[in-house]
């Protein structure tokens, strides 16, 4: 009892209730939708035609006038730097439990590796014991009675993907905003959707760019594609209604302080995101390295398009000449940093395409 008043204590009926109308609701639309895809009231393929319409015209718009006009109303962009590098590193954690969690779901394990028996790829004791009594009942020996069992059906391909996909990016902004405005009211609830909507620019970018390309690999005879190819699938739909988005929000946000400011964003942004990425690819395409395999090669082209290293501060502090100007470089790094956010996704994205990788 003292536990149950405790979990008791601990739950709000506003938020449980808000949770769970949301839950409701999207139970009942797939019941209706379920329902009349089996009765035929709608054609069988609504569903692909009502995702192609979502992915090529509805899911761009939407991430246009959400990403700019969140951006919009930021008035730093360390705080979008801030938030990108944790929603980043909650969805890398994600992705590695599902990698981790991965063969004990898929029964990609060793059959060794049972427990108490049990193993996802081998048949349940009740049929064992069914096939034994089939053996000894047609004077077959015991020990083949594991080939009179029905076997489990292999995990589908692609399912190792899905479940990392799935472990990695969860609702970032329908369901918190929904509980936000529940928590909270007037401008409190609107700066916390604000920064949901911040989330919703990072998680839906790895989405579409990482999420979109492992599904891709996983599908069965998918061919290693070339630099244009991969290039041309990171810029998908949604893609370039986020970096529309980018574009508009950010344009007062990242605006140069003077015209020197303005030229070093410039360069530093085309020799960091772009020549070296698109050289270093070139040169290890033209040169294979020995010994270097996909994994260290994406390692390699990885370095090529990370923005400047935030210790060349440091560097600028420990100079009396220099140090003087350590807090305007500051500010052209934060900017450097938020501008490449958007390139550096579409890169990797390209790498991992490039080089045959998927995760799982």
């Amino acid at each position: 009892m003292g536990a149950l008043h405790l979990v008791r204590s601990h739950i709000e009926p506003g938020v449980l209730g808000a949770a769970a109308s949301v839950s409701v609701k999207l139970i009942m639309i797939c019941s209706v939708v379920a329902w009349l895809l089996r009765t035929e009231r709608i054609p069988a393929d609504t569903a692909t035609t009502l995702s192609k319409l979502a992915y090529h015209l509805l899911i761009p718009c939407l991430m246009f006038v959400r990403v700019s006009g969140t951006l919009s109303t930021i008035e730093s962009p360390m705080l979008l730097v801030s938030i990108a590098g944790v929603a980043t590193l909650q969805a890398a954690l994600g992705a590695a439990c599902g990698l981790l969690l991965g063969p004990l779901v898929d029964g990609a394990y060793p059959r060794a590796w049972a427990v108490g028996g049990w193993h996802p790829l081998r048949p349940s004791r009740p049929a064992l014991e069914i096939a034994a009594s089939l053996a000894d009942a047609a004077g077959l020996d015991r020990a083949r009675a594991d080939a009179l069992a029905a076997q489990p059906a292999p995990a589908p391909q692609g399912s190792r993907q899905l479940l990392v996909l799935a472990c990695a990016f969860g609702n970032s902004f329908t369901l918190p905003a929904i509980l936000l405005s529940t928590l909270f009211s007037g401008a409190r609830a609107d700066a916390c959707v604000g920064y949901a909507a911040l989330c919703l620019l990072v998680l839906d970018g790895l989405v579409w760019s990482v999420g979109l390309g492992a599904v891709r690999a996983a599908t069965p005879g998918a061919p290693r594609r070339s630099l244009p190819e991969a290039l041309r699938a990171s810029l998908n739909p949604p893609m370039l209604g986020m970096l529309a988005g980018v574009a508009a929000g950010l344009t007062p946000l990242l605006r140069p302080e003077d015209a020197l400011e303005a030229r070093t964003l410039a360069a530093v942004g085309l020799t960091r995101f772009l020549v070296l990425p698109l050289a270093t690819t070139l040169a290890l395409r033209a040169v294979p390295l020995p010994g270097v395999g996909p994994l260290p090669l994406l390692v390699l082209l990885l370095q090529s398009t990370m923005p400047p290293a935030q210790n060349l501060v440091i560097l600028l502090q420990l100079s009396r000449g220099t140090r003087q100007d350590a807090p305007r470089f500051a500010r052209t790094l934060l900017k450097l940093y938020a501008l490449g956010t958007l390139p550096v996704t579409l890169w990797v994205t390209t790498f991992v395409a490039q080089a045959g990788l998927a995760l799982g």
